[in-house]
Parts: structure tokens; sequence; C-alpha cells
């Protein structure tokens, strides 16, 4: 009752009738476009990928496959497929390893065989890296957050070339080569640079955390 005027305010009115449901989205609206263009969205790096390899089969035809096949024999075809199934898989876990410390969910399988799609991607395409760029977007989607989708994708690829070029100076400085006098000559100064910027960083990072715990307090 209100207390000013005398009169009852009127409550919600219980009918004991179940309220009506919100009708489904009819395939013209913008939200039911949005759910049928999903399924085909989710096939558009195969069909570009068949679409490329048909381009290709066109133009060049099957004679540079088969001679470049009919020049390798058996053993060493299924020996760089065993090797690249084995570094992509080890590519795909380290990209999932990098999602899931953002705290994004990506399962190994759809890691695996978005990495594949990548990489064919990445070699038919001009630029190099649409086909990072594609399972990017398309984690993205699926996770609901592309910024950090995008952010695991460019950490992995960072590390994967900070690997590579790890191994490869090993190489160079162990095995015979003509550039390994020159490179070990400047391997200590390099060392010694990167000790002396790793040893700044780690500084300003003690010296800011001290301040963060005092602002907190």
């Amino acid at each position: 009752m209100n207390g000013r005027t005398g009169e009852a305010v009127a409550g919600p009115r219980d009918t004991g009738l179940p309220e009506p449901s919100e009708p489904a989205r009819p395939p013209g609206t913008p939200e039911g476009n949005v759910t049928a263009r999903r399924p085909l969205r989710t096939h558009v790096g195969t069909v570009v990928g068949v679409l490329i390899l048909g381009v290709l089969l066109w133009r060049l035809g099957t004679g540079p496959l088969v001679d470049g096949l009919r020049r390798i024999d058996t053993a060493t075809v299924l020996a760089a497929l065993g090797i690249g199934a084995v570094t992509t898989v080890f590519s795909a876990w380290r990209w999932q390893l990098t999602a899931r410390g953002l705290g994004i969910r990506l399962p190994l399988g759809a890691a695996v065989a978005d990495y594949y799609r990548a990489l064919f991607l990445n070699a038919a395409l001009p630029g190099g890296v649409l086909g990072d760029v594609h399972r990017a977007v398309r984690h993205g989607q699926s996770a609901g957050d592309i910024r950090r989708a995008v952010k695991a994708v460019v950490l992995e690829r960072v590390a994967g070339q900070l690997a590579l070029a790890l191994c490869g100076a090993a190489l160079l400085l162990t095995l015979p080569s003509p550039v390994r006098d020159g490179l070990r000559t400047a391997a200590v100064p390099v060392a010694l640079a990167g000790a002396g910027a790793l040893a700044v960083v780690l500084a300003v990072r003690m010296n800011r955390a001290p301040g963060r715990r005092t602002g907190s307090l």
C-alpha cells in the first residue's frame, strides 16, 4: 500500500500460466543468417585449399608432380611424411599450450588439423602468413575471443622462430661450414649482450614487484 495516497500498489500478478517462450529466429533475420553461415565459414579453408589444388593441376598438369616423385624413392617419401607429421603435431601442441596459458581452450585434434591447413595456405598463398591468420581467426571465432586467439598464434610463431634460430646457430657452430669461424668469433659478444639484456629485464621486473605490493597495501 502506498503510504501517501493510501492506494494499494499492484505487483506482478501470478496467473499460474507458463510465460510464453521467445519465438525462434526465422532464417531471414540477421541472427538467423549468422547462424546459417557458421557451417560455411568452418569449411572456408578446406574449400580454398581444394580450389588452389584444382587451379594448379589445371595450369601445370600432373607432369611436374609425377616427375618429382620419380626422382625420389618410397623410403624418402615415407621418412619425409613421418618427420613432417611429428613436427606438425609438436607445433600444434605448442600452440595448444600457448592458448591454454592465455586462458582459451584448444583441443589437440583441432589444433593439428588447423596447423596442417595453415601450413598449406602459407606455402600456396602469397605472403607466407595467411594460413596463420586464418587459424587465428578460426580459433578466435570458436573460442569467442579473437584478440587472445591472435595473441596465441603470434606468441607460438615467435617461439617457433626462436627455437629454429637457436637450433640453426648450434648446428652452424658445431658442424663444418664456411661461416663457423666467424660465428664462433661473434658468439661470445652476442651471448654476453643477451645475458646483459636478460639481467636488465629481470632487475626491472624485480624492482616493479615491491612497488606493486606496496601500492596494493
